[in-house]
């Protein structure tokens, strides 16, 4: 088998996608021009849906932030205690002249 046949698949899927991606960014465009202020999914949401169907985005976007911004902090956690890691449970401390754990 020559990989002449499988080539010309790959470009017309390809060419395809690219009208897609054009008549989709045509469309973005013109709904961006009717929308005269500039915003995330809730203002178009409101200026499409309207109200209601805002606030659920919007409240929506708050905890897709939130789950994003934990799982960001827990990687974040997982490198630093990697770089100083933190005294286990067995440790026995001094303070005061007194044996603290372990």
């Amino acid at each position: 088998m020559s990989m002449g046949k499988w080539v010309g698949g790959w470009v017309a899927m390809f060419v395809l996608a690219a009208l897609a991606c054009a008549f989709v960014s045509f469309a973005y465009a013109e709904q961006a021009s009717m929308i005269p202020v500039s915003g995330s999914a809730y203002t178009y949401a409101y200026a499409t849906l309207g109200e209601l169907f805002a606030w659920i985005i919007g409240w929506d976007l708050l905890l897709e932030y939130a789950v994003g911004a934990s799982a960001v902090a827990s990687g974040w956690s997982g490198c630093w205690v990697g770089l100083a890691p933190l005294p286990s449970s067995r440790t026995t401390f001094t303070a005061g002249g007194r044996s603290v754990g372990g």
